[in-house]
C-alpha cells in the first residue's frame, strides 16, 4: 500500500499510477484538496474512487478538522456504495480520532471502514506498543 497525496501528485498521475499498478493499494490523503470548495463527497469519494483509489483519508467529524456527521455518511457511502459497477473504496475517517471514539465510530460507519488514528496512538510516547494493542483490543471488542 501507498499513502499519496492526490492534489499534490496530480489526478493525471495518480490515475496512470492505479491503472499500471493494479497490485498495489492506493491510500489517498485529503490534503490541499480544496474540500471546502467541491463538495467532499464528490472529490474525496468520487472522484479520488473513479481514479482508482483503493481507500480515502477525510476530517471525522468530532476531529480536530471535522466535517458535519451528514458529510461524512454523504462521504463514506460515495467511497462504498454502488456507483455505475464500480468497485468500492474504504472510507477512513481521522484527524484527532482516539481509541475512547473506536465503539462511537464503528457504530456510526459499521464495519466496512479504516480507522486511523495514528497521532493519538504517536502521543503515547514510550507507551505506543501499550497503546496500539489498546486500540486493537477496543475494535475487536466493538466489532462483537
Amino acid at each position: 500500500m501507498v499513502l499519496l497525496t492526490p492534489m499534490i501528485i496530480g489526478l493525471p498521475s495518480l490515475a496512470a499510477l492505479a491503472r499500471e499498478n493494479p497490485d498495489i493499494a492506493i491510500m489517498a490523503h485529503p490534503a490541499l484538496a480544496g474540500a471546502a470548495r467541491i463538495a467532499p463527497p464528490l472529490l474525496l469519494g468520487r472522484i479520488f474512487r473513479l481514479l482508482g483509489v483503493d481507500a480515502t483519508v477525510f476530517p471525522n467529524h468530532g476531529g480536530r478538522f471535522g466535517y458535519s456527521p451528514a458529510t461524512c455518511l454523504a462521504l463514506a457511502e460515495a467511497t462504498r456504495g454502488p456507483w455505475q459497477g464500480m468497485r468500492a473504496c474504504v472510507p477512513v475517517p481521522a484527524g484527532g480520532m482516539t481509541t475512547e471514539r473506536v465503539p462511537e465510530m464503528l457504530d456510526f460507519y459499521g464495519p466496512d471502514v479504516m480507522l486511523l488514528i495514528g497521532g493519538g496512538l504517536l502521543a503515547a510516547r514510550e507507551r505506543l506498543t501499550e497503546a496500539t494493542a489498546a486500540f486493537t483490543q477496543s475494535v475487536a471488542r466493538a466489532g462483537r
